[in-house]
């Protein structure tokens, strides 16, 4: 009996299909082909602890700006918000405490994690600017050839 499809497989499955970059066209047409309620609990139950993080960390960021008088601290509470704020000490979502619990090490850990993402995006920003440099004003990345975007970009595309 074949294992029933992920959330993450059927996600990328449909992604594929249907050549479409939107994540709200994806996400109805993943909502589609989830017919039954067993397929909703199990897609709920992939899908929620990411849409928990993001929500909560958004809401704790409103307090990384730090106060701007005594009062807003009083109201905001921003000291309780910034010592609440999750942290990845896994750096694969695998394990997370609030600010406060975290270590020296686990701190040092999270930011050297953190300077990798960074890194990684950094050398995907200059990939996106060499290739812009070889495009014409309102060109597509579709409509040069594969042997130009992947000499630019350094790898097979």
């Amino acid at each position: 009996m074949t294992a029933p499809e992920s959330l993450a497989q059927r996600v990328r499955r449909i992604h594929q299909e249907s050549g479409s970059a939107d994540p709200r066209e994806l996400a109805e047409k993943v909502l589609a082909t989830l017919d039954s309620p067993d397929a909703l609990r199990s897609a709920l139950s992939e899908a929620l602890p990411d849409f928990v993080r993001i929500t909560v960390r958004t809401a704790h960021q409103g307090g990384m700006a730090g106060p701007r008088s005594a009062n807003v601290e009083a109201v905001r509470g921003w000291y309780e918000r910034l010592m609440s704020q999750p942290v990845d000490v896994s750096g694969n979502g695998a394990q997370w405490k609030s600010l406060r619990e975290c270590t020296r090490d686990e701190l040092l850990a999270v930011a050297q994690y953190r300077r990798q993402v960074a890194a990684r995006n950094l050398q995907t920003a200059d990939s996106y600017e060499r290739l812009a440099k070889v495009m014409k004003p309102g060109q597509t990345v579709g409509a040069l050839k594969q042997d130009i975007v992947t000499n630019v970009l350094g790898r097979a595309a």
